[in-house]
């Protein structure tokens, strides 16, 4: 009785974990998590995030976490209201961020006191002087509407004054006493809705400002909130925050007021429409509002061969450098995964579909090209294409007439003479050829089943795992670990079809299973992966099982230490050197585990797909064990290095 109890318990929790997952699968939007309450978030207009927490510590969202920058400083302010690009300043001085670096825009004389950004123009204010700040042009004037006022928008006026918005009135900013509008109510917020007219927020509602004077804004069959704390107009979008923390958006051509999100500290947009939701201790990202915007294409990479080229340059190649390759850097915050992209080689009517950013060409004819690639998000509008030209020329021999002609008669005689022979060689050459194509055919197969093997192994794992939280009633981090397992999943089944993915997909998946691995085990372990930089192909699912051993047999038996896991990518002339280090109990312990316990499927399955992939290959082993020494524990690791047989491009 009790086991059909239990048997019954649990078919019913795996139904609804299923569900549960799907529910988060469908429902939930990206979350860029940090470990401090957040007080302050700066997104520009290419969705590049800046945080800053409590402790008053800068934080840069980069490749799926926040990352401290080595410009970091308390004493540097972040200006508040959207922008389009990261405006900060210390002490006399506004910076922004260029590729991740701090870049200083103008330096004063006084210290500055507050800067607003509008339409890249920089209200600068210091103690009692307001400079405007447009490119290098600057112009400045004595004033005092910062002398009792915290909040404060300002505006570039059609007459080419600067407009204060305060708390009680709108005032002429190098005239602080020639006031344009003095209100009854407190002003909490402004955003402007042309040229000549400001939308106000109060604790009693909306009010528009316009030459013709001060109305309350209203809208028939519409209950706008009354107590806003924060109001933005974008691009036929009205943002409004409450004071009770709740965000709505208002659409001015259909008259539509929907409830975004609650608990909403702060909220950011970029030029796709892309909204970030500052949550406290975690930014919500937000693709429901995303407009028709383009993404942003550039060429990062354009090979031939090995030797990396300058796109901008137009080649002459030999018929033998006939190899190339194109790498795509995309920018589109709403996703790079919803991205398509297309080519031509030449000028033709018709684009060749591609589904990823690099572009591979091989053994390409004589020719001149003027190879064009563009990218989509919704398979109707493209980007302007981007263009390399070059040309493959013939070799000199065949440009020679008399040597031509040589060779010509050469082959007629040979010909002639040796006909029966030729014929019966090339029935020889063709039964070679068609056993060699059924051999290669053999060990695409045995690849592809090699890898089908490895999955349940590690299925079986990672859900062992997950039904251990609930078993345990740790529900919230079960949803979470759903979640994470339900994408990783989705890309070993984009992966599973594949002989070969780049090693930037392999990175991906790395970082996705060791961070569900981690929260698996109660953070009981660090890792990082170093790729340095290396460009290439190979077969999916093969470092996966390292890495699963580096967890399960050296830092899951550690007691007093933290676990460390290192994953290094490296290269030589013939070989993708990948390395998996930890700081666990050390190789005799693992090898003597594994032998007295169970022989690992994973391991010499891997040792069997690595050998299939160097065909022409003499390594007596593809993986290599050896002790580690980490600087930051006394104890002997495990290190493991596979070599993976390069392609050539």
């Amino acid at each position: 009785m009790n086991s059909s109890l239990s048997n019954i318990l649990f078919y019913r929790a795996a139904i609804v974990c299923v569900f549960l997952g799907m529910y988060v699968l469908c429902t939930s939007q990206a979350i860029l998590s940090h470990n401090k309450p957040i007080i302050g978030i700066s997104v520009d207009k290419l969705g590049s995030v800046i945080i800053r927490d409590i402790d008053q510590d800068y934080w840069q969202y980069s490749e799926s976490h926040f990352i401290k920058p080595s410009w970091n400083d308390k004493n540097m302010f972040m200006t508040d209201g959207v922008s389009a690009q990261h405006i900060l300043y210390k002490y006399n001085t506004i910076f922004t961020i260029n590729e991740g670096e701090l870049k200083e825009i103008v330096t004063f004389k006084e210290e500055i006191k507050a800067v607003i950004e509008e339409k890249n123009i920089l209200h600068t204010f210091t103690k009692d002087t307001y400079y405007r700040v447009d490119a290098d042009i600057r112009d400045q004037c004595k004033t005092n509407v910062l002398q009792s006022e915290n909040n404060i928008n300002v505006y570039n006026s059609s007459d080419g004054e600067s407009v204060a918005v305060l708390s009680d009135r709108i005032v002429h900013v190098c005239s602080g006493t020639d006031v344009i509008l003095t209100t009854e109510f407190t002003i909490n917020s402004s955003t402007r809705l042309d040229d000549n007219s400001f939308l106000l927020a109060t604790d009693n509602g909306l009010w528009i400002y316009s030459n013709t004077g001060l109305k309350k804004y209203y809208v028939p069959g519409v209950s706008l909130p009354r107590r806003i704390k924060n109001i933005y107009n974008n691009e036929g979008s009205l943002w409004l925050l409450t004071d009770g923390e709740v965000l709505y958006n208002y659409n001015f051509d259909k008259q539509i007021l929907n409830r975004v999100a609650t608990d909403v500290k702060d909220y950011k947009l970029d030029k796709w429409k892309t909204l970030y939701i500052n949550k406290g201790k975690h930014i919500e990202v937000n693709t429901n509002y995303v407009n028709d915007e383009l993404p942003i294409i550039a060429i990062q990479e354009f090979k031939n061969g090995y030797q990396l080229l300058d796109s901008e340059v137009k080649y002459d190649f030999g018929n033998k450098e006939n190899d190339i390759y194109v790498k795509l850097n995309c920018q589109y915050s709403p996703g790079l995964s919803k991205l398509k992209y297309q080519y031509k080689l030449r000028n033709e009517d018709r684009w060749t579909n591609h589904s990823s950013p690099e572009l591979y060409l091989n053994d390409l004819v004589t020719d001149n090209y003027e190879l064009q690639l563009r990218a989509t998000s919704d398979g109707q509008y493209y980007t302007l294409p981007k263009t390399i030209s070059f040309s493959i020329k013939p070799s000199l021999s065949s440009t020679i007439w008399p040597y031509i002609f040589g060779g010509l008669l050469v082959l007629t005689l040979l010909s002639i003479i040796s006909s029966v022979s030729a014929r019966n060689q090339r029935k020889k050459l063709n039964a070679e050829k068609l056993s060699i194509a059924k051999e290669l055919s053999l060990l695409k197969s045995e690849q592809k089943l090699g890898q089908a093997q490895l999955n349940p192994h590690f299925l079986f794992n990672a859900l062992n795992s997950i039904a251990g939280m609930i078993a345990m009633n740790n529900n919230k981090q079960a949803r979470r670990s759903l979640n994470q397992f339900a994408q990783l999943m989705r890309m070993a089944l984009d992966n599973s079809g594949e002989e070969s993915i780049n090693i930037g997909q392999e990175i991906e998946f790395l970082e996705k299973y060791l961070s569900l691995e981690q929260a698996l085990r109660d953070n009981s372990f660090v890792y990082r992966i170093q790729d340095n930089e290396i460009v290439g192909t190979i077969p999916p699912m093969l470092i996966q099982p390292i890495v699963e051993n580096s967890i399960i047999h050296g830092v899951a038996p550690l007691e007093d230490n933290k676990g460390v896991i290192e994953v290094i990518f490296q290269e030589d002339k013939k070989y993708i050197i990948v390395t998996v280090s930890d700081n666990g109990v050390g190789i005799d312990v693992i090898k003597n585990k594994v032998e007295k316990e169970y022989e690992s499927k994973a391991i010499s399955i891997t040792e069997s797909r690595l050998k299939l992939i160097d065909r022409w290959g003499n390594l007596d082993h593809y993986i290599e064990y050896r002790k580690w020494n980490n600087t930051s524990n006394a104890s002997s690791g495990t290190s493991v290095s596979i070599r993976i047989a390069k392609k050539r491009i």
